[in-house]
């Protein structure tokens, strides 16, 4: 899987989640809500670490090609 098609389906897991998380709320089940938060949290810190691995390899090939 390419970094970027993951990072998409990360995002669109995150957005998924973010909805569940308002209904949850607006039906006021608090454990539900604790448990939606804890996996928006990790999905946020998953895309944020590929984002920062993404940068350093576009980086890294930037660099590559330079030196060529």
């Amino acid at each position: 899987m390419r970094l970027q098609n993951f990072i998409s389906m990360l995002t669109s897991q995150l957005k998924e989640e973010e909805y569940c998380y308002d209904a949850a709320v607006r039906a006021k089940n608090f454990f539900l809500v604790n448990k939606i938060m804890q996996r928006i949290t990790s999905l946020k810190k998953a895309i944020d670490k590929t984002t920062m691995h993404s940068n350093e390899s576009l980086y890294v090939s930037q660099i590559k090609f330079q030196l060529l």
